[in-house]
């Protein structure tokens, strides 16, 4: 019976010397974070202040949802998080503007300069930018089989590797 709770206890400390040489950025915990709604007349900056307002803290990450042309990280609320120095959050459809772009077209390289200019964008952004590429797949959009996603994902890392992107999770 000692020897069982002997080896418990070691594998106790075990695991909290495990969990304390871990990485310091997890162990900050979760981030505090949203996408913001503009109301008419208002920019990205002054919604993001209102919600901050009305939630009474800062937030630590902005979400942004794009399409494959229109992946800036303008306005005033990224621009904030900029100075903030607070990661952001990319999701890239696979559309232009509006209109579906299938997952093949992506993967076979049609799209490739729209890949380039989102890798150099986060790149540039200098901090961290959590990115996901087409996370609604339930949308109206009917872009394709579960394997051509895979193939339009392999691209857009390709993208981001060729442009030496280290900043992107």
């Amino acid at each position: 019976m000692m020897r069982f709770r002997l080896a418990g206890i070691l594998a106790g400390v075990a695991l909290l010397v495990a969990l304390s040489t871990g990485s310091a950025y997890a162990a900050k915990g979760a981030y505090f974070g949203t996408a913001v709604e503009m109301a008419p007349g208002q920019n990205s900056y002054d919604a993001l202040r209102s919600l901050e307002s009305i939630v009474g803290r800062h937030f630590h990450i902005l979400r942004l949802y794009r399409s494959l042309n229109d992946t800036t990280f303008s306005g005033a609320g990224p621009q904030a998080m900029h100075a903030r120095g607070m990661p952001m959050y990319l999701n890239v459809s696979s559309a232009i503007s509006k209109r579906c772009v299938s997952w093949r077209a992506v993967a076979n390289g049609r799209y490739n300069r729209y890949l380039r200019s989102i890798a150099k964008t986060v790149k540039n952004y200098g901090y961290r930018v959590y990115f996901s590429w087409n996370h609604e797949m339930q949308g109206t959009c009917k872009t394709g089989t579960a394997k051509d996603y895979r193939a339009s994902y392999k691209r857009v890392r390709r993208a981001f590797r060729r442009q030496h992107v280290t900043n992107a999770v």
